[in-house]
Parts: C-alpha cells; structure tokens; sequence
C-alpha cells in the first residue's frame, strides 16, 4: 500500500510539472490577454506556498425514468492534506491520503486512482483527469433496500468499479477583467467584480462494472427500475455548453465566486446484461453541466477560500427504462502565502 502511495504521488508530481512545464515554455500564446489592473492585480515575481486539505470525489446515481427512485452510490473517503508552491506558470504540489479505518467499517474499502489536475489560463482552463475506484457503498439503502432497519448501516458493494477519464475546456471571453486564476489557483488578485460569458467542451470515456447487477434484487419497490439487469457499461461521450462565470468582491479583498455552463452531451453508450445473454448500444443526447464555486479572503499577501468543481455526465442505454449520473470533482480548503522574491508586494491603490 505504501508503494502505491509512493506511485501515486510521483504519478500526480509527474502530470502537475509536464502539464504546466508546457506552459512554461509558453507553446500557448493565443490564450495569453492584456490585463485590466484595476480589475486583476498580477504578481510575476511571486512564490506561493501553499496548504491545503482536498477532497476528490466520484458519485454514481442510477434514476428511474420518473425520477421517483434513485441508487446512490458513492465511495469511502477521499480526503488529504498537502502543501504545494506556484511561481509564474510552473506549479507543484503534494498531498498524503487521511486514514480512516473506523470509517472502513461502516462504509467499506475503498480502492482508488484518482488523478486530476488544472491548467489555468488567462483566457481558458484545462481540466485533465483519470479515475479508477473499487468498493462502493448505497447511501441511501435504508430508502431503497427491504428490510433494513438500522439508517446508520449501508448495503456494500466491493465489486463495484468506475472508471472514468477525460478532459474539459472552458473559454473565457472577458479575461481582461475576470479572472479564473485569482479564485482558483491563487496567484492572481481580482481587485473589483467582474464576469464573463464561458463556453465549454468536454471529451471523456467511462466505465463502471461489477461482479453482479447495478440494481439490488431486494428493493421496496422491485418494479422500480425495470428490467435493470446490467453489470456492465461503457460510454464515450463529447459535450459543447454555455453558460457565465462572476466574481463578486466586497473591500477589495474578500470574494464569491460562482462559474456554471450547461449543454448537450453526445455519447455512445453499451450496456452489457449480467447473465451475459446480451448487449446493446446506442448514440444519444443528453443533458451536461459543469459548476465552479470559490469564496474567501485574497490580498496581496494571503489567500483564504474554499474552491469547488463539479463535473456531471448523464448516460441513458437503449433500450433501458434508466439513467445514470456520473458525478466527480473536488472541494478545496487552502492557506496561501505570497513571497516576493525581487521586491516588495505591494497592491497598487484603486483609481
């Protein structure tokens, strides 16, 4: 287990250096921008170091096509603490895994690969991210399964695989006021309120598997979901949204941001039934939305804030009477620090 610590540690090293060691060497001018200063205060000379405790998360939801009954199946922690550093475009950061084996007990094990990483420009974002969890627990088993007695326990699924990965751009038409980069990767100051109108593309492929049915036999409702038999989907999906992204700012200092695009998803979906008797695929479109959220405290020399980001895919298989939500992103708790390492920080007043 260790090892795999270490591998996983090295792997997100890895992916965090050649991703932004690219940028370093600037191969992206296009998205490069004038800066309004009264707007984003920019600090080129500074290292950030920074603290932070993450939470990465995937979420799957099976719905009945009313909407009336819903599996909910979500995986055993994935919360960490790190340190991390920025100087201009090269960033680096660490974290270690928080260990619960209390929590083991109740909700299951949990095994996971979970790899996700941001590139933020000024006038676009990149999000990269590979997924691959085993062990699931039923959040929501006391609502759904016969019999059960005790709310606090949950029905266990260890046999239960996701595998999900892809990538995600989000345009920025105003960067010359809004800035991603002060909210979310903390080099950047924005100074006064400001918004702009995104548009956002996503390519991904999933998987989630299982040694038997997504749906348990022993529902209160054994009609709810069908025929719902499969262990088995694959999906490819490509996605184009819009939407708007604003940040509010009160004293120059303390800040609410909030960033939400919504579009249509077209996927390839094949479901495989659990007996191995059949399979079947089909082309459709669906709804898709991706959720920005950040508030905090950032001045010339500190940054306080919680960041969020949530991605979410809908795949609905021929044939079928369901659909299937796949959630994931993070929730970000981080202290920052800005060092100037040629002169003073200072904030130039506002005219």
């Amino acid at each position: 287990m260790a090892f795999r610590q270490m591998i996983l540690k090295v792997c997100v090293v890895v992916l965090h250096l050649g991703c932004l060691s690219a940028v370093a060497q600037n191969p992206l001018r296009a998205f490069q921008s004038t800066v309004d200063t009264s707007c984003i205060a920019t600090f080129p000379e500074a290292l950030t170091v920074k603290v932070f405790m993450n939470n990465k998360f995937l979420y799957l939801d099976i719905e009945n096509n009313t909407g009336d009954y819903s599996l909910e199946y979500v995986p055993n922690g994935n919360q960490s603490v790190g340190v991390g550093i920025n100087y201009k475009w090269i960033g680096f950061s660490i974290d270690y895994k928080i260990l619960n084996r209390e929590s083991n007990q109740r909700y299951g094990e949990t095994n996971y690969l979970d790899l996700q990483t941001t590139m933020m420009l000024r006038k676009g974002v990149f999000d990269l991210y590979l997924q691959k969890y085993q062990g699931f627990y039923l959040d929501n088993s006391a609502a759904m399964i016969a019999g059960w007695d005790d709310p606090e326990a949950y029905q266990l699924r260890p046999d239960m695989r996701v595998f999900s990965t892809g990538a995600n751009y989000t345009h920025v038409f105003n960067p010359q006021r809004f800035s991603y980069i002060a909210s979310f990767s903390q080099t950047e100051v924005q100074r006064r309120s400001a918004g702009s109108i995104i548009l956002g593309a996503t390519v991904s492929y999933q998987r989630v598997y299982a040694d038997s049915a997504f749906v348990p036999e022993n529902l209160i409702n054994p009609d709810a979901f069908g025929d719902g038999t499969y262990d088995d989907l694959k999906g490819f999906a490509t996605s184009a949204r819009f939407g708007y992204a604003h940040t509010l700012v009160a004293l120059h200092r303390f800040f609410i941001s909030a960033s939400l695009d919504v579009g249509l998803s077209y996927s390839y979906t094949r479901i495989y039934a659990a007996d191995g008797s059949e399979s079947r695929g089909s082309l459709n479109a669906n709804a898709s939305n991706t959720i920005r959220l950040a508030a905090g405290y950032n001045d010339a020399k500190w940054f306080a804030g919680l960041t969020v980001a949530s991605f979410n895919q809908i795949s609905r298989p021929a044939g079928d009477e369901n659909q299937i939500f796949i959630q994931h992103g993070f929730a970000r708790l981080t202290v920052a620090h800005r060092i100037m390492l040629k002169k003073p920080l200072p904030l130039p007043a506002l005219p």
